[in-house]
C-alpha cells in the first residue's frame, strides 16, 4: 500500500489537524485519504489491557456507529484500539488508525496486526521518517486523534492511561468527550469515572444519544439501542443470507479462532445461532 505525503491544505484529512495544539507540517497516509469526507467521525479509545467486557463494548460500539454512517477513528495499539477497528470492519465499514510511529517511505511503518486488517483500514501518521522512535510520539499522537474527530468515546482506562491524554486534548479544542461509567472499585473504570465526576465528559448509556448529538438518525431499530443488546455479527450473517462458515467468520473478523469459537459457543447457548454441519445459522427472533 503506497504511502501518500499530504500537506495541510488537504481539505478532508489534514485540514482538521490545523486545530491540534501542535500543528504538523504534513501527514503520511496509507489507504483512503478522503475518508474524512464522510463525516461525522468518532474516536473510540481506551487501554491496551482491557477487560473482556471492554473489548466487546468497543467492538459493538464501533460496529453500530459504523452502521449509522460514522467513521471510526482510533490508535493502532492492541486492546481497545484494535477492537474498535475490528468492530467497524466486521460490518464492512472503513476505519482510520492514527499511528505513533514515524512514516517509512520505503517499507511500511504499520505494525503487522494492522496490515492484517486489510484494505478497509487507513492509517495516518504525522511523524516524518527521520523522527526518532519513542514513547513521547504516542503521547503526542493522542492530540491528532482528538483533532480528527467530532467526538471521543472513552471505553476503559486507568488514571495513568494515555486515554486521559486524548480526552484532555479533545477538551482543549472543543471536541465533546463521552465516557462509559463503571464500577468505582474497578481500576479500568477510573479514567471514565474521573472525567464524569469532574463533569469533563458525558455518560454514554445509549448510542442513540451520541448518534443524535452528531446529527444522525440511528439506522437500526430501537431494540439495538442498548450497548450490549445487538451482536454486531448479525449484520455479517445477514449479508451471507443468514448462514456462513467458520472460515468466512475468521476471514471477515481477523480474530483468533479460539476467540471466535468461544463467542460462537456463547451465541449457541443463548439461542442466537444454530449449526447445520459446517454451516453456522443466525436465528432471527421476533
Amino acid at each position: 500500500m503506497i504511502c501518500q505525503v499530504l500537506g495541510l491544505h488537504h481539505p478532508h484529512v489534514l485540514g482538521r489537524l490545523l486545530r491540534a495544539p501542535s500543528v504538523p507540517k504534513c501527514a503520511y497516509v496509507r489507504g483512503n485519504a478522503e475518508l474524512l469526507r464522510f463525516l461525522p467521525s468518532v474516536a473510540i479509545v481506551g487501554t491496551r489491557k482491557p477487560s473482556e467486557q471492554g473489548l466487546k463494548r468497543a467492538f459493538n460500539i464501533a460496529a453500530q456507529l459504523s452502521q449509522s454512517g460514522v467513521l471510526i477513528v482510533s490508535g493502532g495499539a492492541i486492546g481497545i484500539d484494535m477492537a474498535a477497528h475490528r468492530g467497524a470492519i466486521s460490518v464492512e465499514a472503513e476505519t482510520l488508525a492514527v499511528l505513533g510511529e514515524p512514516a517509512r517511505l520505503e517499507g511500511d511503518e504499520r505494525p503487522e496486526r494492522l496490515r492484517k486488517l486489510g484494505s478497509l483500514l487507513t492509517t495516518v501518521t504525522v511523524f516524518a521518517p527521520e523522527t526518532q522512535i519513542g514513547k513521547t510520539l504516542f503521547v503526542a499522537r493522542n492530540q491528532y486523534i482528538a483533532a480528527l474527530v467530532d467526538a471521543v468515546v472513552i471505553v476503559e482506562g486507568t488514571l495513568n492511561s494515555g486515554t486521559l491524554h486524548t480526552a484532555r486534548y479533545a477538551q482543549k479544542i472543543g471536541i465533546p468527550v463521552w465516557a462509559i461509567p463503571g464500577d468505582p472499585d474497578n481500576p479500568l473504570a477510573s479514567a471514565s469515572n474521573s472525567l464524569l465526576q469532574n463533569q469533563e465528559a458525558r455518560a454514554l448509556f445509549e448510542l442513540s444519544a451520541l448518534v443524535n448529538a452528531l446529527g444522525l438518525e440511528k439506522k437500526s431499530s430501537s431494540k439495538s439501542d442498548c450497548l450490549e443488546e445487538q451482536h454486531p455479527w448479525q449484520a455479517l450473517f445477514q449479508r451471507h443470507q443468514g448462514s456462513l462458515t467458520l472460515d468466512i467468520l475468521c476471514d471477515a473478523l481477523h480474530l483468533p479462532i479460539s476467540q471466535i469459537q468461544s463467542d460462537l459457543l456463547r451465541l449457541e447457548l443463548t439461542g442466537r445461532i444454530s449449526r447445520k454441519g459446517a454451516e453456522i445459522v443466525w436465528q432471527n427472533h421476533s
